[in-house]
């Protein structure tokens, strides 16, 4: 729009300066004030055809624009879905998951032994569920167990074992995971610094932690906590 009037501007300055002079002397005033008109309505004109064409381009820049708005809303409503759809597929999937992991449990703190087997580990567990938890009269079969990660050098000096490879344990039926998870406290009674935890995927470990927190601010301010589950439960709600 500028560079149309910046157009017309210099229209302006031409035509007035290109506009026929008429001498007085040689004609009358009548003849000199008619080519002034026509100059002017030359120039009448133009302006006219210039703002008809700047209105016609305003108008469409509006209607472009509506256009333009219309998709943006659409657009937003496909990614407000979309957005809703992923967090469903990640909740379902965090459920799944939990599902999954039901007969296991995450031993913190084990003593690890150098170039360990699986073999010395089953029984390093075995130990700690008859010995430590006190689970005598039954028998916990172990289905797998693994530490997370490796030692790729045993040679290491003591200090490189000095924080045991946490370990997943997974037990063929969860009455065996629970018989261990009530008898973990056990291990703090006795001062073992060894530890029986959740297994449970990334997602839910977060979201453990806010909850954590919140429960932490809620105890210093002199509130009941209690969990059922997953869920936080502060002064009875």
């Amino acid at each position: 729009m500028l560079k149309f009037f910046s157009r017309v501007l210099e229209f302006l300055t031409v035509s007035l300066c290109t506009m026929p002079k008429t001498r007085v002397s040689k004609g009358s005033s009548e003849e000199i004030e008619n080519e002034q008109s026509k100059g002017f309505k030359m120039i009448e004109k133009q302006l006219k055809e210039g703002f008809a064409a700047v209105l016609q381009t305003i108008e469409g820049l509006k209607t472009e624009n509506i256009r333009a708005n219309s998709r943006l809303k659409v657009l937003k409503s496909k990614e407000e879905a979309s957005s809703a759809q992923i967090l469903e597929l990640r909740q379902a999937n965090e459920t799944v998951e939990i599902r999954q992991r039901k007969c296991n449990l995450v031993i913190v703190g084990l003593t690890e032994a150098r170039a360990e087997t699986q073999e010395q580990l089953r029984e390093s567990l075995m130990f700690l569920f008859r010995d430590s938890l006190e689970i005598k009269n039954v028998e916990i079969p172990i289905y797998l167990c693994c530490r997370f990660g490796n030692r790729l050098d045993s040679s290491r000096n003591d200090k490189y074992w000095d924080k045991p490879l946490n370990i997943r344990v997974h037990l063929q039926d969860e009455s065996d995971r629970n018989r261990i998870w009530r008898s973990r406290g056990l291990l703090h009674d006795k001062k073992l610094p060894v530890f029986a935890n959740e297994d449970l995927p990334f997602s839910a470990l977060e979201k453990r932690k806010v909850l954590r927190q919140k429960a932490g601010m809620a105890r210093s301010n002199g509130k009941q906590v209690k969990w059922a589950g997953n869920k936080l439960i502060i002064n009875g709600s």
